[in-house]
């Protein structure tokens, strides 16, 4: 089964044994990072992580854009529907939902172009988040783009923001 540190509001929900390359934390202060390989979730929560997700790769970090990820490279160089989540600085963020496989005449984002368009929002960290029939983005309960499944797909992880 899928073995991911997972917490959320600072509650720790599987107790993987430690952190992957993949894993995007946010902190109480609004901080997205990567944290290094090999952290528990209770060191996390420690270290004032509120919130994980897990897919990948990292974009941009520290304001570079990074190298493509061979060992996964049909997950980001090829065109696919994409949503991914980028930090200009703590607090503001830039959220990043293509659609893709022909949905509304779209073929998607490889992750050059995401890189791309989060340098021109300014971002210092983006992540890649769960594509394909995942990418969707929904405001106030009404879902604003077409995602590639024709409608929306149960996930177990997402990002929300309330104000």
């Amino acid at each position: 089964g899928f073995d991911a540190v997972m917490i959320k509001d600072g509650k720790i929900y599987n107790k993987a044994l430690g952190t992957s390359y993949s894993l995007m934390a946010v902190t109480k202060d609004g901080v997205m990072y990567t944290p290094q390989q090999g952290l528990s979730a209770r060191k996390l929560v420690r270290q004032n992580v509120k919130d994980t997700y897990n897919f990948g790769p990292v974009l941009i970090k520290d304001g570079v854009g990074q190298p493509i990820d061979y060992q996964n490279f049909s997950l980001t160089a090829t065109k696919d529907p994409r949503s991914a989540v980028g930090m200009v600085r703590p607090g503001e963020y830039v959220l990043l939902v293509a659609d893709g496989r022909g949905a509304g005449g779209s073929y998607g984002l490889n992750q050059t172009e995401m890189i791309r368009i989060f340098k021109s929002f300014g971002c210092t960290y983006a992540y890649n988040l769960d594509g394909g029939g995942s990418a969707t983005l929904a405001y106030r309960g009404k879902v604003l783009n077409n995602p590639s499944d024709g409608s929306e797909r149960a996930c177990g992880d997402f990002l929300y923001f309330t104000n």
